[in-house]
């Protein structure tokens, strides 16, 4: 329960991309390739209005990966 309410907070603090896919279904792998991908993404562009859209972007997938290693830490110690 206490998981729960805690991812239902982050992800409500979110914004919504209607392009991200359910984050939820992929792997750990692919959600750090999906974040370097768009780190380097975001650095190779000088546009400020991609760059923001990349942040977003970017920081749904960092919310989700510290949310997953949280949750790891958390079943590990308990």
């Amino acid at each position: 329960m206490v998981d729960s309410l805690y991812t239902d907070s982050i992800m409500a603090s979110l914004p919504l991309n209607p392009f991200v896919d359910d984050l939820t279904e992929i792997s750990a792998s692919e959600l750090s390739d999906k974040i370097n991908d768009l780190s380097k993404k975001y650095f190779m562009t000088t546009n400020p209005e991609v760059q923001n859209q990349i942040r977003a972007v970017l920081e749904m997938y960092k919310s989700e990966a510290a949310s997953r290693s949280l949750m790891s830490n958390f079943t590990r110690f308990a």
